[in-house]
């Protein structure tokens, strides 16, 4: 969700400048996104039925310039598959100065609330997360 939020949400001008993916830490390879995810994404005009999920690799990570996680404990893996990388995380909700808990909850197992509220929290992240960017690679907004 947050890989279709973010390439949705970012300037026009950027589409063709950034390169967006996501990688689960502990995802399997070529899994379809969840039937409630895609059903919420859609409620947004948002098509994730394409979406095939890929493990978060050592490759991926030296390959990214700036990485951003939904947990801490994201953070805390990363670090231990390349701790020379850890440098380019940043925690999503670290972004935003009035939330008291950095973590979202992944959705998974979780009912159509769930997914939605994970959604909308992503979602209003998103903002944090262009701003970051912007100021990161002096870009125009």
């Amino acid at each position: 969700m947050a890989e279709a939020l973010t390439k949705e949400r970012i300037p026009a001008m950027w589409k063709d400048e950034l390169e967006i993916s996501s990688a689960g830490t502990y995802a399997w390879a070529g899994q379809p996104a969840s039937s409630l995810a895609i059903e919420v994404m859609q409620e947004q005009g948002i098509d994730i039925g394409g979406h095939r999920a890929r493990e978060l690799s050592r490759e991926l990570i030296e390959g990214a310039d700036v990485i951003f996680v939904m947990e801490r404990a994201h953070r805390d893996e990363i670090e231990r598959i390349a701790p020379e990388e850890v440098y380019k995380i940043v925690v999503m909700g670290e972004l935003d100065p009035k939330r008291s808990n950095p973590d979202i909850m992944d959705p998974i197992g979780g009912d159509r609330g769930t997914y939605m509220r994970t959604r909308d929290e992503i979602e209003r992240l998103i903002f944090f997360t262009i701003d970051y960017i912007a100021d990161k690679f002096k870009l125009t907004k």
